[in-house]
């Protein structure tokens, strides 16, 4: 069972894995990584 403030960490996870795999797919490693790390910098910022 996921609590509820686990689903919206869910969700953000698999949204942000889909959009690092498409960017590895178009740009690479190293654009795939910054996306990646802005994406968790973005969710520990609380703008999320």
């Amino acid at each position: 069972m996921v609590t509820r403030a686990g689903v919206p960490v869910l969700v953000f996870t698999l949204i942000e894995g889909l959009v690092a795999a498409c960017v590895f797919n178009r740009a690479g490693l190293l654009a795939a990584t910054l996306a990646h790390g802005l994406a968790i910098a973005v969710l520990a910022s609380g703008v999320y």
